[in-house]
C-alpha cells in the first residue's frame, strides 16, 4: 500500500508539470487550467473583441466638442475608458496566470502586455503638456489584430516579406539621393529668378523633402510649370523621377 501511494504521488507530480518543465502544486495547476479555460473560451474572445471595438469608437467620439466641452460627459467617457482598461488588465493577468512568463515568448501576447502597460502609464498624465502621450491610447485598437485570425495572418504575411521590401526601400533611397543631388545642383538658384513660393531646392535636405512631396503626386505639376519658366527643359527630370518612383 505504501508503494502504491508513493507511485500515485509521483504520477500526480508528473501530471502537474507545465509545458516549460516547471513543477507546480495541484492548486496552482488547477488555477492555471481554470485561467486557460477562461481566456480560450470563444465567448470570452468575442467579448474582448467587442470591448476593443467599443473602446476604439468611444475614443473617436470623445474628440467631438459635445464631449470635450462638457465636463460631465467627458468624465463619463474617462470612467468607461478606465473600466475597459481594468478589464484588459484582468485579461492580461489571466493570460499570465495561464502561461506564466511564456507570454513574453509569444509576440502577440507580449504586444498586448505592452499596450496595456503603456495605457496605465499614460493614464497617469492629466495636464495639457502630456496630452500627446494620452492620445496614443487609441493604439489599444491594434489589439484587435491579435483577436481576429484573418487580420493576424495578414500581418504575419506582411512581416514575412519585409526583408524583400527592405531591398526595394534601399533602391528607392538610392534614386532619391541621385535625384536629390541633381535637382539641388540644377535648381538651387531658381528662387533668385522666379517666385516658387518656397525654398524647394535650396539645399539637399530641402530637395529630398520636395522629392518626397513629388513622389506622392502632391502639387508637383505646379512646381514643374514654375521651374519651366526658369528652365524650359525642367519637365524632363521631373517626369523621369515621377515615372521611376511613382510607377
Amino acid at each position: 500500500t505504501s508503494d502504491l501511494n508513493q507511485k500515485r504521488l509521483t504520477q500526480k507530480d508528473d501530471e502537474n508539470q507545465n509545458e516549460n518543465g516547471i513543477t507546480t502544486s495541484y492548486g496552482v495547476s488547477y488555477i492555471r487550467e481554470f485561467a486557460g479555460k477562461i481566456v480560450e473560451h470563444p465567448k470570452f474572445v468575442v467579448g474582448m473583441i467587442i470591448l476593443i471595438l467599443i473602446n476604439a469608437v468611444m475614443m473617436g467620439v470623445a474628440t467631438f466638442p459635445f464631449v470635450k466641452d462638457d465636463l460631465e460627459v467627458s468624465q463619463i467617457f474617462e470612467t468607461v475608458d478606465l473600466t475597459i482598461l481594468i478589464i484588459f488588465t484582468v485579461e492580461i493577468s489571466l493570460n499570465f496566470t495561464y502561461l506564466g512568463f511564456g507570454i513574453f515568448c509569444d509576440g502577440w501576447l507580449f504586444f498586448d502586455f505592452c499596450v496595456v502597460a503603456l495605457s496605465w502609464i499614460m493614464a497617469g498624465f492629466g495636464n495639457d503638456s502630456v496630452k500627446i502621450f494620452r492620445s496614443f491610447r487609441i493604439f489599444r485598437a491594434l489589439r484587435l489584430i491579435k483577436k481576429v485570425k484573418t487580420l493576424r495572418d495578414l500581418v504575419n504575411a506582411i512581416i514575412s516579406v519585409i526583408p524583400r521590401m527592405g531591398a526595394i526601400f534601399f533602391l528607392l533611397g538610392i534614386f532619391f539621393y541621385i535625384f536629390g543631388v541633381m535637382f539641388t545642383l540644377l535648381f538651387k538658384d531658381a528662387g533668385e529668378f522666379i517666385d516658387l513660393g518656397d525654398n524647394y531646392f535650396g539645399g539637399l535636405h530641402n530637395t529630398l523633402f520636395t522629392l518626397f512631396q513629388i513622389m506622392t503626386m502632391d502639387n508637383w505639376v505646379d512646381i514643374t510649370r514654375e521651374l519651366m519658366t526658369y528652365k524650359s527643359w525642367a519637365w524632363a527630370p521631373f517626369c523621369a523621377f515621377v515615372f521611376i518612383t511613382g510607377f
